[in-house]
């Protein structure tokens, strides 16, 4: 909204806008949160702020500088345990050796029967940071997204995980589901299970944004990370 990545339109019918189709098969509960928000922006330092949101963080957000190299200062590192309902909340992926050779080809490493594949440095939240491919004398490092592109979101579901070799391909096993930064949705059901509002929701995952007009005036029931009036 604030920066419009096209004149005619905000939102994609892709992932990054969690695959929006349009407002004609929208249920009635989202309608009416829709109407009782009419005007409501979140705000950081007088801008709009970027509510980015992911599946199922696995107990706890990643930052947006750790991920994407920028630095949002309400888009950092939380803790949530209310996404244990997920699907996701653990997982487990087995790799074929056909397959750890697909990616690996993929990704620019000649594939060959002793092809190795492990983690590389974490981030701070224990996120794999690079996997490291080696084939003989040939060993390439690269950043952890990539290879989870390569692999595939819905295999590789998040890049808190772990990569085992189990026969004569790969066990991996992790947490969450998605890029985790921002909003949890499955934490933010869990929330709204247990009788949060959306502003104690927001003041969690976008903590120092506050609740405002459209207009830029402050909503004056908006609660800021502090939890202040």
């Amino acid at each position: 909204m604030a920066s419009p990545r096209d004149p005619d339109y905000d939102v994609v019918a892709g992932v990054e806008d969690q695959v929006f189709e349009g407002v004609e098969d929208i249920d009635a509960q989202f309608r009416q949160a829709t109407e009782a928000t009419r005007g409501e922006v979140l705000m950081y330092g007088g801008r709009l702020a970027r509510t980015v949101y992911h599946s199922t963080c696995g107990g706890r957000t990643e930052s947006a500088e750790k991920v994407w190299g920028t630095d949002f200062p309400y888009l950092r590192s939380v803790f949530c345990e209310d996404c244990r309902k997920s699907p996701a909340w653990r997982w487990e992926y087995r790799m074929s050796l056909a397959e750890g050779k697909r990616i690996a080809r993929a990704l620019g490493v000649p594939a060959g029967y002793d092809l190795r594949i492990e983690v590389a440095g974490r981030t701070p939240t224990g996120r794999a940071r690079n996997v490291r491919l080696t084939l003989g004398g040939v060993m390439r490092v690269i950043e952890a997204s990539r290879f989870r592109q390569a692999a595939g979101y819905a295999r590789v579901k998040s890049l808190w995980m772990e990569i085992d070799p189990v026969g004569d391909g790969w066990r991996f096993t992790g947490n969450g589901y998605g890029h985790v930064v921002g909003m949890c949705q499955w934490g933010t059901n869990g929330m709204a299970q247990w009788g949060a509002g959306y502003r104690k929701i927001l003041a969690r995952y976008y903590p120092m944004t506050r609740v405002a007009s459209r207009s830029g005036r402050p909503d004056p029931w908006a609660r800021d990370a502090g939890g202040r009036p």
